[in-house]
């Protein structure tokens, strides 16, 4: 049993700070409750039903069959009254009553009306929300305003203040203002993000960036890129290497599979193994397990898939493996992307059938497994 007593060291730096609060929504015995960063419980599991706290410190639970917020005491700041309920974004949550959909502020109060044959989405961090009506969308203001008529037949969620839109069966980008970035023009066309997307033409692919358009030639796929890299992943020939903000290779496509470099190093398989390279293609750690994963950004420690093994464990950028292949590691949602691996100061794994956050030491947060766990929430107010 490798997951040991969380260290001193390691509950310091995972502590709440003087102005964040992280919590995670857990499952025990089919009940909800939630955790703090230390792993132990400030709502003990309760609730048949409940969602993640929101940064502004509130939580939809379900008690006899009606959604209602409690605060992060437990203590409920809307009384349970709706049929449906998702979390506050911006300090404005999504509710429904019967075939009514609308929003409501932190007090409860109705601010933005249900319209009749109306469906609404979520607003994002820029203060923005999806509308749909005779199945086309749209945008509203957190005023309820129209600022962008229904009528494209996707915009997908907002990333960094930009969405995908489709019309007429073509993919373009438009901002929070509802503005077209990029026409609508693609066959195919990725996320914004480092100020460059990827795209299909028929079929060409390229990037895009700075109103320039790169055609990457004979390329068959390429990645989107990832915040805090210049480098991307592009197949030509059934090959995988990577690709610049500029439209250069960096890499030439020599392997089967490639991810994201993190910090300047990514798991590459050549057929055989999984091995880990930096930004030039030299190999930093041989190829020599079944699978591997990105390293995480703020901890520096990777999920690799020994050979002889179904379990995964957690290597050093120097190769060495600092918590042993004992563990069931699955996908994390985070900012729209699934992560294996270190999220923050923890990761989410499973051992024996219990869900629990481990330590950079291995070490299992609070002592604690539970049923079902998601990743910790960071409350800014309250």
């Amino acid at each position: 049993m490798i997951l040991r007593f969380a260290s001193l060291f390691t509950l310091l730096l995972i502590s709440i700070s003087a102005n964040a609060q992280k919590i995670a929504l857990v499952n025990e015995n089919n009940l909800y409750g939630y955790i703090d960063s230390n792993g132990e419980y400030i709502i003990e599991p309760q609730f048949k039903k409940a969602k993640d706290f929101s940064e502004n410190g509130l939580a939809p639970v379900r008690k006899n069959k009606k959604w209602g917020y409690i605060n992060t005491k437990g203590d409920w700041v809307i009384q349970p009254q709706f049929d449906n309920a998702k979390v506050f974004i911006n300090d404005l949550a999504w509710v429904a009553n019967g075939k009514k959909e609308y929003f409501i502020d932190v007090l409860g109060k109705m601010i933005i009306e249900p319209k009749p044959n109306t469906k609404y989405y979520d607003f994002n961090k820029e203060g923005v929300a999806i509308f749909k009506t005779k199945k086309l969308v749209g945008l509203i203001n957190s005023n309820g305003e129209i600022i962008t008529e229904p009528k494209y037949q996707v915009i997908k969620p907002f990333i960094n203040g930009y969405a995908k839109i489709k019309l007429n069966n073509l993919w373009g980008i438009i901002d929070s203002n509802g503005k077209e970035y990029i026409s609508p023009i693609y066959s195919e066309i990725g996320n914004y993000i480092n100020k460059v997307v990827q795209a299909r033409e028929g079929n060409t692919f390229k990037i895009i960036t700075n109103n320039k358009s790169i055609i990457i030639e004979n390329a068959s796929k390429i990645w989107d890129f990832r915040d805090g890299s210049d480098l991307t992943m592009a197949r030509v020939d059934k090959k995988v290497g990577y690709i610049n903000t500029k439209g250069e290779w960096a890499i030439e496509p020599q392997f089967k599979v490639a991810r994201h470099f993190v910090n300047g190093i990514a798991p590459v398989y050549d057929g055989r193994r999984w091995g880990y390279i930096n930004t030039v293609g030299e190999y930093l750690i041989e190829p020599q397990y079944n699978d591997a994963e990105i390293f995480g950004k703020d901890i520096e420690l990777a999920p690799v898939k020994p050979f002889g093994t179904s379990n995964w464990g957690f290597i050093n950028k120097k190769g060495q493996m600092v918590i042993p292949a004992t563990l069931l590691i699955t996908p994390s949602f985070s900012l729209n992307r699934k992560t294996k691996g270190f999220i923050g100061s923890v990761a989410k794994v499973k051992q024996n059938n219990k869900w629990g956050f481990i330590t950079p030491e291995g070490n299992l947060l609070g002592e604690k497994q539970f049923s079902n766990i998601n990743i910790f929430v960071e409350i800014k107010k309250e």
